[in-house]
């Protein structure tokens, strides 16, 4: 069973080696973590502010 990626098949989107080789899942993934990591300061900031009550 192949399991589908963005816009295709993860074989064909990574080396042996499991390096990373498609350029547009590649931004995609890391505009994934930049939003993910925003969050979770966000998150970290309103938990903070929340226990200073």
């Amino acid at each position: 069973m192949k399991i589908a990626a963005i816009n295709g098949l993860v074989d064909e989107k990574f080396y042996k080696k499991g390096e990373l080789t498609d350029e547009p899942a590649t931004q995609y993934l890391d505009l994934v973590t930049d939003n993910f990591a925003k969050w979770m300061k966000e998150l970290s900031q309103l938990k903070q502010l929340q226990s200073q009550k």
